[in-house]
C-alpha cells in the first residue's frame, strides 16, 4: 500500500500526463500497484512554495477489471424481460479471481440510461419488470470484483435489445342472444371488460357444416347483423374478443336458433 505520492502540477501539465477541464485537475496514476489499494491526498502549492491545507484522504485499488460477460440474450414477453447470459469465472488477463462480486445491468430506454440494480446480483440471470410494452429497450451487463466495499465493474457485454409486448388475451364476450329479423340475424353480446379491446370476431355454424368467421374486420360495436343466412336453417354462433396486440378471448357461449324472419 502506499500510502503518499508528491506530484509537481507544474510539470505533469508540461509533461501531458494532466488535464485541465473545467477548472478541475484530472491525472492517471499509471503507476499504481495492481491489486492493492492506493490512498492519495491533493495539496496546492503557489509559486513561492507555499503549501495549502491537503484535502481529504482518496482511497483507490487498481484492479484488474473483469472480463466481458458473453452470451447475453434478452427474451421479451408480457410487461417484462428475462435476460441470461454465460457465467463469468476470469478477469480481462485470462487469470482467475475469488472476489468476483456478481453483475450489474445498464439498459437504455425512452427513460434514458440507468444502472438496474446498485448491489451486484450473484446469478447469470435477471428479470427486468419494470418495463412497459411496446416500447424498445437495450442492455448492457457487467462482471464486478469487490474491494472491501468497493465495487469495480469490469469491461460491458455486447449490448442487445427487446420490446416487451402484450400477451394477455382480453377477457370473452359474455350473454350472447339473438333473434331473426328480415334484414337477417341479429346478434347483440356484453362486450368484454377489457380496456384494450380492439373488436370481435363473429363466427358461424350451419348445422352439420364447419365453423365460420363472418366478419372480415373486427367489429366495434356488442351487435351485428348476420345477413348471409337461409330461412328456416339453423344455425350456430359464438363470439370473440380481439385486442390491440391481436390477442384473442375465449369464446363466449354458443348460441343457436332457426331463422324464421
Amino acid at each position: 500500500m502506499r500510502r503518499y505520492r508528491e506530484f509537481d502540477l507544474r510539470q505533469m501539465v508540461k509533461s501531458g500526463p494532466a488535464e485541465m477541464q473545467g477548472g478541475r485537475f484530472r491525472f492517471l496514476d499509471k503507476n499504481a500497484p495492481m491489486n492493492q489499494e492506493a490512498v492519495y491526498q491533493v495539496e496546492m502549492i503557489d509559486a513561492s512554495g507555499r503549501r495549502g491545507p491537503r484535502s481529504s484522504v482518496l482511497r483507490m485499488p487498481r484492479l484488474v477489471p473483469a472480463a466481458a460477460p458473453k452470451g447475453l440474450q434478452a427474451k421479451a414477453s408480457d410487461k417484462e424481460v428475462r435476460l441470461f447470459w454465460r457465467k463469468v469465472t476470469t478477469l480481462q488477463d485470462g487469470q482467475g479471481s475469488a472476489d468476483l462480486a456478481g453483475y450489474v445491468l445498464l439498459r437504455k430506454g425512452p427513460e434514458g440510461q440507468k444502472q438496474l440494480n446498485m448491489q451486484p446480483f450473484k446469478e447469470p440471470m435477471f428479470v427486468d419488470k419494470t418495463v412497459s410494452n411496446g416500447r424498445e429497450y437495450a442492455y448492457q451487463v457487467f462482471a464486478t470484483r469487490q474491494f472491501r466495499e468497493m465495487y469495480m465493474r469490469g469491461q460491458g457485454s455486447d449490448w442487445v435489445s427487446a420490446k416487451p409486448r402484450d400477451l394477455t388475451p382480453p377477457k370473452p364476450p359474455l350473454d350472447l342472444a339473438a333473434a331473426s329479423t328480415k334484414e337477417g340475424v341479429f346478434l347483440r353480446f356484453t362486450p368484454s371488460p377489457d380496456q384494450d379491446v380492439a373488436g370481435y370476431n363473429i363466427f358461424r355454424q350451419k348445422k352439420g357444416g364447419p365453423w365460420m368467421q363472418v366478419n372480415q374486420t373486427p367489429v366495434k360495436e356488442n351487435v351485428f347483423v348476420d345477413k348471409a343466412v337461409q330461412p328456416e336453417a339453423q344455425y350456430f354462433y359464438k363470439v370473440q374478443a380481439v385486442d390491440e396486440a391481436g390477442n384473442a378471448s375465449k369464446f363466449s357461449e354458443v348460441l343457436d336458433l332457426v331463422h324464421l324472419p
